[in-house]
């Protein structure tokens, strides 16, 4: 289902999953990043599921965000349910652009680094012209890096237009080595949560 007007990149609560007939394929990216044929094999027949709880605050903590002249601090917790197949995982992003380290179940130790971003500043032209047609000025960027594996992804979250209809979408680029590999993740609006 299309996204409503209301879930922009500063209100990502609700449940969201995985639109694979709009979505690259991921398989590639899971082999990047050192994922095993069977288990890659396994996950491209899974349904992927995102609970998000989005809170904005004012940058002092004292509560909802209230202060247009300063951005809002914003933690996104997200549940990711993956069914069948019990790879579920949780995850906490602090879009301070500050690095935090935590393991993943399925990739290990990891470091995270999320912030919004002005669309302005994302040099990828299909990032830009995909998100501008949603109206929207701000993204999330997220960036993040496997401290075993050598690997790394940066993804753009926001909104797109795709066939008339507005969805939430992830631009990522993971690189290992010398290889780049770039996709688009789309995502449907479940249900409030």
């Amino acid at each position: 289902m299309a996204a409503p007007a209301s879930k922009t990149v500063f209100n990502m609560t609700g449940v969201w999953q995985i639109n694979r007939a709009l979505s690259d394929d991921i398989d590639q990216m899971f082999a990047l990043q050192g994922i095993s044929w069977l288990l890659r094999k396994l996950l491209a027949f899974t349904t992927v599921r995102l609970s998000m709880k989005h809170r904005n605050q004012d940058p002092d903590g004292s509560g909802p965000h209230t202060n247009e002249e300063k951005p809002p601090i914003s933690t996104i917790r997200v549940k990711q349910t993956v069914t069948p197949g019990n790879f579920n995982s949780e995850d906490t992003y602090i879009l301070d652009s500050v690095a935090r380290e935590h393991t993943v179940p399925i990739f290990g130790r990891i470091s995270v680094q999320a912030e919004y971003s002005s669309i302005s500043s994302i040099p990828d032209a299909e990032v830009l012209v995909s998100t501008q047609e949603s109206g929207s000025q701000t993204v999330i960027l997220d960036r993040v890096k496997s401290l075993g594996n050598v690997w790394s992804t940066s993804s753009v979250w926001g909104f797109g237009e795709i066939g008339g209809k507005r969805y939430h979408t992830r631009h990522s680029v993971t690189k290992k080595g010398d290889k780049e590999l770039r996709l688009r993740i789309v995502y449907d609006f479940v249900r409030e949560l």
